[in-house]
């Protein structure tokens, strides 16, 4: 894209001198009256880089012959702007807007559905008793194991101690007790873990 400069009236002053100067290229001169005749139309003057040169280079070219004071391009452009015209946003295709719309919604869904999976869908206490027999038959199982522990251990040691032993001294059935105990302990704890771990 060719640059274009939004001209000063300096400029425009210079180019109305171009299109009166009978030394002027009249390729020159046409192409200023087409851009001109476009400008007003628009009500923007404005027009491209390479003929603002030529306005320029035309101008010094005169001044030579009319020993007029020479200027420096920077200081012609003094004024001038950049024209920057604005930009068409391309049509947007009807069937691309229908699937980007699609799309959204099934995300919008998706994110919708993963922040209510966790919200109970009863209403409060309908079910409250719903997790109750699990939880009871978990605690049954923990006591029925422990209270078959201490049985294990307290009915052998006792029997045994008091039956076999009848005879000996109180501190020799309590040392067999506490010994037959300990083993006993030691296979009712195999089982144990053999069974709930």
């Amino acid at each position: 894209m060719a640059t274009t400069l939004k001209i000063s009236p300096f400029v425009i002053e210079n180019i109305d001198r171009v299109l009166k100067s009978k030394e002027a290229p009249e390729g020159l001169k046409r192409e200023l009256r087409s851009h001109r005749n476009d400008a007003v139309s628009k009500k923007c003057v404005s027009l491209p880089y390479h003929v603002v040169k030529e306005v320029y280079d035309f101008t010094q070219s005169s001044a030579d012959s009319t020993k007029e004071e020479k200027l420096y391009f920077h200081e012609f452009l003094e004024g001038c702007e950049i024209y920057f015209p604005p930009q068409k946003e391309p049509e947007r295709n009807p069937e691309l807007l229908a699937r980007l719309e699609r799309l959204k919604r099934e995300q919008d869904n998706k994110q919708y559905n993963e922040m209510t999976n966790n919200v109970q869908q009863e209403v409060a206490g309908k079910h409250a008793f719903e997790g109750f027999g699990r939880e009871v038959r978990s605690v049954k199982k923990q006591l029925m194991g422990m209270l078959n522990f201490i049985l294990t251990l307290l009915v052998p040691s006792l029997l045994d101690t008091w039956r076999i032993l009848a005879g000996q001294s109180i501190p020799t059935r309590v040392m067999i007790g506490l010994f037959l105990t300990l083993i006993t302990a030691a296979a009712d704890l195999y089982f144990i873990v053999k069974t709930e771990v």
